[in-house]
Order: structure tokens, then sequence, then C-alpha cells
């Protein structure tokens, strides 16, 4: 079994239908390629599995902390690509935080 932790800031609201709660964390990382440096960002899908409040708090960009049983797989997209698709069965979840947005009238 493959275990992880992560911290990182709630891509959209949680959310809760009949296959269960969720929500999503991106991971951004840069590298160089040929030539250029290329951003790529990697969506988690975190899946809770059991009953927790919690959910109504996680809104997009909230930070949160989660560690649970990492699965990775392949998902291809309509146009015949492969992406990677990661998801996570939390074990556990904390908030952290609220994303911090500049207030552009002050500036």
């Amino acid at each position: 079994m493959f275990t992880g932790q992560l911290i990182g800031y709630v891509g959209a609201d949680a959310r809760s239908n009949k296959s269960g709660k969720g929500f999503y964390i991106p991971v951004s990382s840069k590298f160089k390629g040929v030539g250029d440096t290329e951003d790529k960002t990697l969506w988690i899908t975190c899946f809770v599995n059991f009953d927790t409040k919690i959910m109504e708090y996680i809104k997009k960009g909230t930070q949160v902390y989660v560690t649970g049983d990492i699965f990775i797989d392949v998902f291809k997209k309509e146009d015949g690509n492969c992406i990677p698709s990661v998801t996570m069965n939390v074990s556990r979840v904390e908030l952290l935080g609220k994303s911090e947005k500049k207030d552009e009238t002050n500036a």
C-alpha cells in the first residue's frame, strides 16, 4: 500500500454526491524542457469515505492537510492523450487556513 501526506490549497469547493465526498488539490511543478521551462499541474482527487462535518468548510482556496492511501492510474482524454490520474482515499483531513488574496483596491 502506498500512503502519503499532502498540504495544499483546494482547487474547488468540496462536493458530495451518490458516489461519495471529495475535493481536488492541484500540485504544480516546474521543469526545464528542451529550451524552455515548463509548468505542469497535477490534480489529486481526494475521496473522503467517512462521516465528517468538515466537508462543509472545505471551499476553494482553503488550505488542508490530508493523509491517506494513494492510487495512480492513467486517464485517456477524448483527444487520445493519456494523462496521469492520482487519487487519495483520505483517512485524515485537517483545515489549516484560507488562501490570502491581495486586495487590489488598496494597491
